[in-house]
């Protein structure tokens, strides 16, 4: 234990300590994946504060962690990152010493700041790690506690996040109680939320991440994590409150460069932006895009400036997103424009091909869609979503083999993301294979927890119109009221009294289109059927005829449905045939089972109106008596249902 005698925690400033004279590298270089920690030599602000690196050196030598001693103090935090590049070294760590207690500063070698282009159908956020952060033990505390912040840290850089997390927790174990703040262990719970991030716990990093905002009241950098934390998590508005609490504080710190300071702002843009933009693409009303916009303008507008410092800096992906969302606000030419800078700068992203993909498939330039589709494929052979997005644009274009080929590999490449089944089930349905369609709905459900009300309605009601096509009415009916509670849409319920219908529930069937032409009265399908239904089952003429008429308002009137209600509602005056030339097939008391129910007519005098006797029920076994043509040309058999004795025409009856 390194325990000098305890006094006030004293402000340090830095010491004018000069500029060292180079001298020969004081160790091997680390190897490319090595671990190496640097240990430079501290500033002693006291003559007898008490010296630490001995007892650090051993520390880590009994762990096992490799170091090299630097045998000069660091001047500023310039010179700790030449050092770290000098050496390839995993982590710097230096500082001042006083009686009150020691300051450390650290300094990690940097990872590459990189954005992932936002879908539409997840967000995701660029998070980027701490390099330069800070500790503090005051006279009296374990020394021990610098170890294992540092030992965290390296095990953080290895990727060893489960390792991590229990140094950081021997850390935090050693913090007196009510001392956090003074040992400026935000930095510690910080780098503990990036773990648990890491390790897909968005839940518990963004503990951590709250926790460090409160002991770095003046950083707006843990609230910039936690509102990356809260967007994995689908805490939108969680993301938005966060990175606006994070840009409010300010995000400058004497601990990084303005390069960095700059990173974390467009961070915090980015993030507000893509959940705006999540939201309202979800039609969640708090989504802004005007908001989203802004955002987006202000995070290129820093990394432009970051750009002309440095031109290899990459501002492509930035570009892509705000092609999104100049999509959504309906000016194309400005997205497209977004896109190729994108692709100028980065032409060799796959992920912004696809996003141009998408933007072609959009504006159903088929072709220009699919290019862009397949140079994803040419650049990436193994990126699932370009087979996807090819796929779909296949299944539009009608070529379904080629969408089964795109799919099945997109499958291969992913077989645990549920859509890619939803897709290949739509193929399988189009292609009249339903029950393999019905396999893949199912699958997509069994895959998809995650899936909104919106999607999982419009999956179950997909699967719903493959089990009507199979005549399964029971199934398609739990599915379709399944896709209702979810989300009652006109055409869910269309399609349930399609269902009702086929199950003989005629008046639910009617309960449904009516309900559809409730919610949408320029539903044509609904007219559609239930005007089948009025004249079919119902035999009322007077809603049958109206529903036809607001079909043919819509412009949808359809020739047999109007044949079949003047049928009904309007016979013409029959004409009997030849005596020299009687129908062998239905004259002389044939007999005929009918297979499905026949309404019968009375075939009126020219000036007297038709009337309605009817329907002849399906099964129903029926004697033929003769057989006349009207003066449309239109052959009609009189028949004995039942002894109730009527017309129907000729047509609609099986054969005898």
């Amino acid at each position: 234990l390194w325990t000098p005698t305890p006094t006030p925690t004293p402000t340090f400033t830095p010491s004018n300590t000069p500029t060292p004279t180079a001298t020969p590298l004081e160790g091997a270089i680390a190897g490319e994946g090595e671990t190496l920690l640097l240990i430079a030599d501290f500033t002693y602000i006291d003559a007898d504060a008490t010296r630490i690196e001995p007892n650090l050196e051993r520390e880590f030598e009994d762990i096992g962690i490799r170091f090299v001693r630097i045998h000069h103090p660091i001047l500023d935090r310039d010179e700790a990152r030449e050092i770290l590049a000098t050496y390839n070294a995993t982590l710097i760590l230096w500082g001042e010493a006083a009686r009150g207690g020691v300051q450390v500063e650290f300094e990690a070698r940097a990872i590459e700041l990189s954005f992932t282009p936002i879908q539409f159908d997840q967000l995701r956020v660029a998070a980027f790690e701490v390099n330069s952060f800070d500790a503090y033990i005051f006279a009296g505390m374990d020394s021990r506690y610098i170890v294992e912040f540092t030992l965290g840290r390296i095990l953080y850089s290895e990727e060893k996040y489960d390792d991590a997390l229990e140094a950081f927790d021997r850390a935090v174990a050693l913090i007196p109680e009510g001392r956090a703040m003074d040992v400026q262990a935000g930095w510690l719970y910080t780098l503990r939320g990036r773990s648990y991030e890491e390790l897909g716990d968005h839940a518990a990093a963004l503990v951590e991440y709250d926790t460090a905002a409160s002991l770095l009241p003046d950083w707006g950098g843990p609230l910039t994590f936690a509102a990356s934390a809260a967007s994995f998590a689908a805490d939108f508005e969680g993301a938005i409150s966060r990175a606006t609490q994070a840009l409010d504080i300010g995000l400058d710190t004497p601990l990084m460069d303005e390069a960095d300071v700059a990173d974390f702002e467009i961070l915090a843009y980015v993030i507000r932006s893509g959940a705006h933009h999540y939201l309202y693409v979800t039609g969640d009303p708090r989504g802004d895009i005007e908001q989203a916009k802004a955002d987006m303008d202000a995070a290129i507008a820093l990394a432009e400036g970051l750009r002309a410092i440095d031109p290899d800096y990459v501002t492509a992906d930035l570009y892509a997103q705000r092609a999104g969302i100049w999509e959504l606000m309906g000016n194309r030419e400005a997205a497209l424009a977004d896109y190729d800078t994108a692709l100028e700068q980065m032409p060799d992203s796959a992920a912004i091909y696809i996003m141009r993909g998408i933007y072609y498939h959009i504006a159903e330039e088929y072709d220009l869609a699919l290019a862009d589709f397949s140079r994803a494929i040419e650049l990436d052979p193994n990126d699932a979503d370009a087979f996807r997005n090819r796929a779909s644009t296949y299944i539009d274009v009608e070529e379904w083999d080629l969408a089964l080929s795109d799919i099945n590999r997109s499958i291969e490449l992913d077989p645990t993301y549920g859509a890619n089944y939803g897709y290949r089930a739509n193929i399988y349905y189009s292609l009249g294979q339903y029950e393999a369609a019905i396999a893949d709905f199912t699958t997509t459900l069994d895959l998809t927890p995650d899936f909104t009300d919106v999607e999982r309605a419009i999956t179950y009601a997909a699967r719903g119109a493959a089990y009507l096509q199979m005549g399964n009415f029971e199934a398609s009916l739990s599915d379709f009221d399944q896709a209702i509670t979810l989300r009652p849409t006109a055409f869910n319920y269309v399609r349930r009294g399609l269902a009702h219908t086929g199950l003989g529930d005629y008046n639910a069937a009617l309960r449904d289109f009516s309900s559809a032409i409730e919610l949408d009265e320029t539903n044509d399908l609904a007219y559609y059927f239930r005007a089948r239904l009025y004249v079919d089952q119902y035999q009322d003429c007077e809603k049958a005829e109206a529903d036809s008429a607001r079909l043919a308002e819509l412009g949808a009137s359809d020739a047999a449905l109007d044949q079949d209600i003047a049928t009904l509602c309007h016979p013409p005056s029959p004409t009997p045939l030849p005596q020299n030339a009687p129908d062998p097939m239905f004259d002389n008391g044939a007999t005929i089972t009918l297979t499905s129910p026949l309404p019968l007519i009375v075939l009126a005098e020219p000036t007297i109106a038709a009337a309605q006797l009817g329907a002849c029920t399906a099964g129903t076994t029926v004697t033929a008596q003769q057989t006349i043509i009207t003066s449309d040309g239109r052959r009609w058999v009189e028949i004995d249902c039942q002894g109730v004795v009527g017309w129907v025409e000729e047509a609609k009856l099986p054969k005898p």
